[in-house]
């Protein structure tokens, strides 16, 4: 807002409990408030939050420890709690429980925004929060992405994981014959892409490791390609496709090694 201090704004009608849990929402919720506190004036002045109520159509207790946590026990000081256009049972029944469950100072901050569009715009800007710093679903001029968002925040994790994993300046490198297989990662020809060898052999001894968090540690290095709008590693080999090759050769070694199984217990049988 227009004192410097981060918002985050949430749409309760998007909520799909059948798909999501409200553990996944926390998770998420706790989430974005680390990736705020990534800015040091972000540190200093905290976070204001803002909802629509529109979309609030059922109460659980889980819904008030939520609100109670994002209050008491997240790192950063929540400034305020900008409940806006509360419809009925948000109006008459959330926002009375959850107010009371909040200490004098929270309770404070915790506001609900009723009237026009218009006036609910009035009210915020008297909040550092005028038009040009809200999102188009309350009025303002602020269009949010929230697919194009978590792409990017996702191949910025990728990123420093693959960072983590890079190979130190001591370690040797491989030696390969054929001069353009090493300057092109691409051009193996009839040979293995050892990364992909490494990734296999990661799964293999972790099978409970992620496909990308087993493609890192073989060495592959993945970015948010926008003109695409998907992640894609060095080669310009989309993420999921490299998925789908380590499931491939994940399916191909599980067979070989069955195979090998019922070749040694045969053997057995004959002698």
């Amino acid at each position: 807002d227009t004192a410097g201090r981060a918002l985050m704004f949430g749409d309760p009608s998007l909520r799909n409990f059948a798909e999501y849990s409200m553990e996944q929402e926390c998770m998420a919720s706790f989430y974005l408030l680390e990736v705020a506190m990534e800015d040091p004036d972000v540190r200093k002045r905290g976070i204001v939050s803002i909802s629509d109520g529109r979309g609030i159509q059922s109460y659980t207790r889980k819904i008030h420890q939520l609100a109670t946590v994002l209050f008491h026990a997240q790192p950063i000081r929540m400034r305020g709690f900008h409940l806006c256009f509360p419809s009925r049972l948000a109006n008459y029944l959330v926002v009375p429980v959850v107010r009371h469950g909040l200490n004098p100072d929270a309770r404070m901050r915790f506001l609900s925004h009723n009237g026009s569009e218009e006036r609910v715009r009035q009210i915020l800007e008297g909040y550092c929060l005028p038009r040009d710093r809200l999102p188009t679903e309350l009025g303002g001029d602020v269009v949010l992405d929230m697919k194009k968002w978590i792409l990017e925040r996702w191949a910025l994790e990728i990123s420093k994981a693959s960072a983590s994993h890079a190979p130190t300046a001591n370690q040797p490198k491989s030696q390969n014959s054929k001069g353009s297989a090493k300057d092109n990662p691409r051009r193996w020809g009839n040979q293995s892409d050892p990364r992909m060898a490494r990734a296999l052999k990661a799964r293999i001894a972790n099978p409970d490791i992620p496909l990308h968090d087993a493609l890192v540690a073989g060495g592959y290095s993945f970015s948010y390609n926008s003109e695409r709008n998907t992640i894609v590693d060095a080669d310009g080999i989309s993420l999921q496709q490299r998925k789908n090759n380590l499931c491939r050769r994940i399916r191909n070694e599980k067979r070989k090694r069955e195979g090998q199984k019922i070749d040694n217990s045969t053997s057995v049988s004959s002698v």
